[in-house]
């Protein structure tokens, strides 16, 4: 992904009301209803989607949800794992069909 192409996101999302934010504070958020979502205990994700997990949070905020990762490497369940931390709904964007299938 260029840096161009998480600008356009940004744009897009903005336009259809959904505006990213560069942190968010999911501990406090009250107005969003919070999910009963959780990792099966047996899950275990590798040492690289834990990496990108962990910068991601830090000081019980949520900091960019854009998760760079190679074709393979295990996007779809880093992004779970993501929403299962903070409970609550989630956008997934693909940039291809095969993605999304």
């Amino acid at each position: 992904m260029r840096k161009d192409d998480i600008g356009v996101i940004k744009k897009v999302c903005e336009e259809e009301n959904l505006p990213l934010i560069k942190e968010y504070d999911y501990l406090r958020d009250n107005n969003t209803p919070s999910l009963k979502i959780e990792m099966k205990p047996t899950t275990q994700i590798r040492d690289y989607q834990e990496e990108a997990l962990s910068k991601m949070f830090g000081n019980g905020q949520a900091r960019s949800g854009i998760i760079v990762l190679p074709c393979g490497a295990g996007k779809t369940l880093t992004g779970i794992a993501a929403a299962a931390q903070i409970k609550k709904n989630v956008l997934v964007m693909c940039n291809t069909g095969v993605s999304v299938e």
